[in-house]
């Protein structure tokens, strides 16, 4: 009995590391959007 407990154990950890170095590698997904009017570039300079 103490042996399959530990064997379930030792699975259900090996199935967390993994999903969790998965998660890790994963790049979020960004969007930068920048915009300018260029109002001072016009001036009276």
């Amino acid at each position: 009995m103490k042996r399959t407990t530990a064997q379930v154990l030792s699975v259900l950890l090996f199935c967390l590391a993994s999903h969790a170095a998965e998660q890790t590698q994963q790049k979020p997904n960004v969007l930068f959007i920048a915009i300018d009017d260029l109002n001072n570039w016009t001036g009276i300079y």
